[in-house]
């Protein structure tokens, strides 16, 4: 899985899937909404970490949203 809940508060999220991974994002749970922490849960694992740094930069992410 490209991310895991860890330690409570932290979300760690990897570019690829692998916990080894070359891209590693970790942040806190409590920066995403519950509803975009669903979307990470649904996205393929080369997606998710767009998805996020797309979120946390203040970028558009309609393109990952569902309508």
């Amino acid at each position: 899985m490209a991310y895991d809940k860890l330690s409570g508060n932290l979300l760690y999220i990897t570019a690829d899937g692998n916990y080894g991974g070359d891209d590693i994002l970790i942040t806190s749970l409590s920066d995403f909404p519950e509803e975009y922490l669903e979307v990470l849960g649904e996205l393929p694992d080369y997606e998710r970490i767009k998805f996020a740094q797309a979120f946390l930069d203040g970028q558009d992410v309609s393109e990952w949203l569902e309508d």
